[in-house]
């Protein structure tokens, strides 16, 4: 089925897509290249829009991970904050690839938002990245001002959403204390590939079977069997009680759908508050094409989702532990 032509899918993104038919997809390349792809995307889908954030880029931890600060002009501390999470399958993908999303989160959810460097596959494999993300959110309540007194959040789109719900865990399995609220795009939380969605999306999308397999290869080295890996099948864990609150926002023509809806199922069963919304028209990575007006509409809603988190992470008391 040619997807670029799919009812279901915005106008715009089905332009966008028969545009993309022509080139090659990123499974073809190394991981180098294919994050030089990856880069170039991004500056393609910048909006022409002035952003009302500042932007500062800081070093952290012994392995000197780079975190990129969006700050809202005027902003009065203390001020929640989000350690943001980008996606490209564990293997590509960067924070200044998702700059404009991470701007248009700061500005419009009124919070500072950390957007980290965590090591890539095949380089650094799993769980690298996730060791990475620990140190993050350490580092974060340790530089945050008052930490204890408002949210600090942990989100991402995709992979880097994957990260975050499964830090999360870890943290709660640690006795830790967790993450305020989750803020989830369109994340992997299943290996198994056996999803109708996978079905009816593996193709002719910005994110195709291929692409899982090639990202899934790169990513988890010689483990097992990824599917009973909570830490990287997140749906298949054993317990998801006393995780944070989530929202969680998914693309209604994308591999990922059934899998992120059932994650979703799976917390409200645990006894987790979620709140769910399906974007109709979107595909898979929509928040990071914000020069497709409704690709930029979609994204602003789940940053007005993630102001609503906040506030109602504000009012909840005790801290996640």
């Amino acid at each position: 089925m040619d997807h670029s032509e799919h009812h279901e899918i915005a106008p715009e993104l089905r332009r966008l897509l028969r545009q993309a038919r022509f080139l090659p997809g990123l499974e073809r390349f190394a991981p180098k290249i294919a994050r030089l792809f990856m880069a170039l995307l991004g500056k393609a889908m910048v909006p022409r829009r002035d952003s009302q954030v500042d932007e500062t880029i800081q070093q952290i931890g012994p392995d000197r991970l780079t975190v990129r600060i969006f700050r809202p002009r005027g902003s009065a501390e203390p001020q929640p904050a989000l350690l943001y999470l980008h996606g490209g399958g564990w293997t590509i993908g960067s924070s200044a690839d998702v700059r404009p999303f991470t701007a248009l989160l700061a500005e419009q959810a009124s919070c500072v938002v950390y957007s980290l460097d965590y090591r890539l596959a095949p380089e650094h494999p799993f769980p690298q990245q996730l060791n990475d993300v620990g140190t993050a959110w350490e580092w974060l309540q340790q530089q945050h001002p008052r930490a204890d007194e408002v949210p600090l959040m942990i989100g991402g789109d995709s992979a880097g959403a994957t990260l975050a719900t499964v830090v999360c865990r870890r943290l709660r399995d640690d006795g830790q204390r967790q993450p305020d609220g989750q803020f989830l795009i369109y994340p992997v939380t299943s290996t198994k590939q056996q999803t109708a969605s996978y079905q009816r999306y593996g193709h002719g999308l910005i994110l195709t079977r291929g692409m899982m397999d090639y990202f899934l290869r790169h990513y988890i080295g010689q483990v097992k069997d990824p599917a009973a890996n909570p830490d990287i099948s997140p749906l298949h864990a054993n317990d998801l009680s006393r995780l944070p609150p989530t929202f969680m926002g998914l693309a209604a023509a994308d591999i990922l759908h059934d899998e992120g809806i059932a994650y979703a199922q799976a917390l409200r069963q645990a006894g987790v508050p979620v709140e769910l919304q399906v974007f109709p028209d979107m595909i898979h990575a929509f928040v990071n094409l914000l020069a497709i007006p409704a690709a930029y509409e979609s994204a602003a809603v789940c940053a007005k989702q993630l102001q609503q988190l906040i506030q109602r992470t504000s009012n909840h008391a005790p801290r996640a532990h």
